[in-house]
């Protein structure tokens, strides 16, 4: 990307952001910040897996009441009316746990572009500063790194609500 002063002056926090990342020029840098993400990806990957087993119980109750929505004598109209309330539950379920991640997405989100915002000013004007840019790619990267370090506390509440909601739900 141009991150050239004037680019960077009329850049959305996109292009900004872009023009932060090619200011880390040091392998370290970017190694520590990207394993610091990569922890952080895996750390959810596996909440989400432990999720995914609690919502078996949901699902199953999910799948009797339809089973039992066809058991029962009526026509076509009040059996899939029965359905649907069925499914409302799995339905229910979900945008609680979808809810629970775009929040947890948010908050990463939120924290990566006070970082870029924060670091907007002073990358303007940097061409042929190699000092400056290097003090910018540090705090570029203590920043990322904070924002990992700000979100994984949020883990555990996160996955708490989810499961409790899943335990009242099966």
């Amino acid at each position: 990307p141009n991150c050239s002063a004037e680019s960077l002056a009329q850049a959305s926090s996109a292009q900004a952001l872009s023009c932060q990342i090619c200011l880390i020029d040091s392998p370290v840098a970017m190694a520590s910040a990207k394993d610091s993400a990569e922890q952080l990806g895996k750390k959810v990957e596996a909440m989400q897996g432990r999720i995914q087993v609690q919502m078996l119980p949901v699902e199953k109750k999910v799948a009797q009441c339809v089973l039992n929505c066809y058991n029962q004598k009526g026509d076509y109209n009040s059996i899939h009316t029965c359905v649907e309330a069925c499914q409302q539950t799995l339905q229910s379920a979900g945008k609680k746990v979808q809810g629970e991640m775009k929040s947890l997405e948010s908050s990463v989100q939120a924290c990566q572009q006070a970082i870029v915002k924060r670091l907007e000013p002073r990358a303007a004007g940097l061409e042929g500063n190699p000092e400056a840019q290097k003090a910018i790619q540090h705090d570029f990267e203590q920043g990322m790194m904070q924002c990992v370090r700000d979100t994984e506390p949020l883990l555990p509440d996160i996955e708490a609500r989810i499961m409790s909601h899943l335990k009242q739900m099966s």
